[in-house]
């Protein structure tokens, strides 16, 4: 079973795939191992994972938006259009600010005409979104073990990387994005990568979150603040998947 998340395979040079890359990830050909391919992924909950097309430019999103009704108002959109398409006008109008105006758990993945692929992250972080790159080849999963086994990935493990994983926060921030596999990185919460077509990447982290005022309640009142909070959480991932919720 493919881990909950956002896939992508593609050469930036137009070549073929290999076979033993598309099936490494878990991904079915359509026509020919001459064309991309992109899959969003939820076994348990398919109401999560949306794909909007339009004009040669593909959003894949996979997770839920806050106050989806009102986000679609707010682009002119039917309610009744998928997440995916209100992601896209929120990309096309906010750029890499689109974490800061759509709140929720969500991933997303934006392949535009030109094969230009930008991968971004809720604040709220839903799915891994890891990535590689190795000259003419891209790939995109919410599973490290299915991109280590790309034949283009080294098998050499990144000790900087695997020291930034198991770090504390600074540490993690010092030490960029980079994961215990040699190549392979990952998108933070509320961050963009933009992978273009010409080998360049950027990074930019949207600045979601403000400075809060110190709370000023009592330690009883900070417990029952955050005991709502954490109820309002579980009951909503309930309401949407009917399914269990075991929160860590």
């Amino acid at each position: 079973m493919m881990q909950s998340g956002l896939y992508a395979l593609m050469r930036r040079d137009g070549g073929p795939l290999a076979a033993c890359d598309t099936a490494a990830l878990g991904l079915i050909p359509i026509n020919d191992l001459a064309q991309p391919l992109f899959a969003a992924v939820d076994s348990l909950d398919q109401t999560a994972i949306s794909r909007f097309e339009e004009q040669g430019r593909l959003t894949l999103f996979a997770g839920h938006l806050a106050e989806a009704n009102d986000c679609a108002r707010r682009f002119a959109l039917p309610t009744s259009c998928a997440a995916a398409q209100i992601a896209a006008h929120a990309l096309a109008r906010f750029g890499t600010d689109t974490p800061v105006e759509l709140m929720g758990d969500w991933s997303l993945l934006d392949c535009d005409r030109d094969g230009n692929l930008t991968l971004m992250s809720a604040a709220q972080r839903r799915d891994p979104i890891l990535f590689a790159t190795n000259g003419p080849h891209v790939a995109v999963a919410a599973d490290i073990h299915a991109l280590r086994r790309l034949s283009w990935i080294s098998d050499e493990i990144d000790e900087v990387g695997m020291l930034g994983a198991i770090g504390r926060g600074p540490l993690r921030q010092a030490m960029s994005r980079r994961t215990m596999v040699t190549g392979v990185e990952e998108v933070g919460a509320s961050e963009t990568v933009v992978l273009k077509r010409d080998g360049t990447v950027t990074r930019v982290r949207a600045k979601v979150f403000v400075p809060q005022t110190a709370f000023k309640g009592s330690y009883a009142d900070a417990r029952h603040a955050a005991s709502a909070m954490l109820d309002d959480i579980v009951a909503g991932h309930v309401n949407r998947s009917k399914h269990s919720v075991l929160l860590l």
